[in-house]
């Protein structure tokens, strides 16, 4: 269903983020990771645009799945890996990955500090997060929402009370016992990321 929707409805918005994402972190090149990447439309998109390779890891093994098979379709098969794990127990080296990027899946992190505790233990030094949520620019995000409405589905990020994230000051607290330099973006634009520097 995730899939389907991120297909169906999401998808004009992902290459949206990803050059966003590219121009804020500056990261073109080297290795990314994709946490809770569903079908990986965003990671996809980030490669698209850049020389990065990619893992992309999910809790849900028909998530990695389907990331896996459209890896095959988009040609970066030989650029990709996937993963079936959990964000708190990531399956990699301290220090492997020069990106990590997640959108729409820190919402459901039950364990925000072990989950970033985890992240973080695997960005490499000078490597930077791009980590929340957005649907594009303003225009994208109201046909997105009324599309949305008419299918009868709810965004995570409008159901508050369901929501596992924390406030930003919460992250800046988190930020400063972890020991790293957090900057966040909040705008209409882009909508909202955690940037964390490794």
């Amino acid at each position: 269903e995730f899939d389907d929707i991120a297909e169906q409805v999401f998808y004009p918005i992902y290459d949206v983020i990803a050059q966003d994402l590219l121009e804020e972190t500056g990261i073109v090149s080297g290795s990314m990771l994709d946490v809770g990447c569903g079908g990986g439309h965003l990671g996809f998109a980030v490669m698209g645009k850049s020389d990065l390779t990619g893992d992309f890891v999910d809790i849900n093994a028909t998530a990695v799945r389907l990331a896996e098979e459209r890896s095959k379709r988009l040609g970066v098969w030989e650029r990709s890996r996937f993963y079936r794990a959990d964000v708190v127990s990531l399956p990699f080296e301290d220090q492997s990955f020069d990106l990590v990027i997640s959108r729409g899946s820190m919402f459901f992190w039950e364990d925000q500090e072990r989950a970033f505790s985890e992240i973080l233990r695997v960005l490499k030094p000078g490597g930077k997060t791009y980590i929340g949520g957005g649907l594009g620019r303003p225009w994208q995000r109201k046909a997105i929402m009324e599309r949305m409405d008419e299918l009868g589905l709810v965004c995570m990020g409008r159901q508050k009370d369901a929501s596992m994230a924390l406030t930003d000051g919460e992250y800046r607290s988190l930020a400063e016992r972890l020991g790293r330099p957090l900057s966040i973006v909040d705008d209409e634009e882009r909508g909202h990321w955690l940037v964390f520097e490794g």
